[in-house]
């Protein structure tokens, strides 16, 4: 078997949208068999979670730079 795996996207919600227009589609647990067996296209319209955020380094967007520091907040 060759194990792999995409990043699926869908319009921001509130919490997202004034960061950027688009989020991950995030399949919840009980959504996993709907989405691998039964299409689960109706996932892409619902809400989605409301996610939290916070600002960071601008250098994560440097792939040379891999440490922890970058993910912890500036505020």
């Amino acid at each position: 078997p060759i194990l792999s795996y995409a990043i699926l996207t869908k319009e921001a919600n509130a919490s997202v949208k004034e960061v950027h227009g688009r989020m991950p589609l995030i399949v919840s647990e009980e959504d996993y068999d709907t989405w691998l067996y039964e299409g689960g296209m109706h996932l892409f319209v619902q809400e989605g979670p409301e996610l939290n955020s916070h600002m960071v380094e601008r250098a994560v967007n440097k792939p040379e730079y891999n440490n922890e520091g970058l993910i912890k907040s500036t505020e």
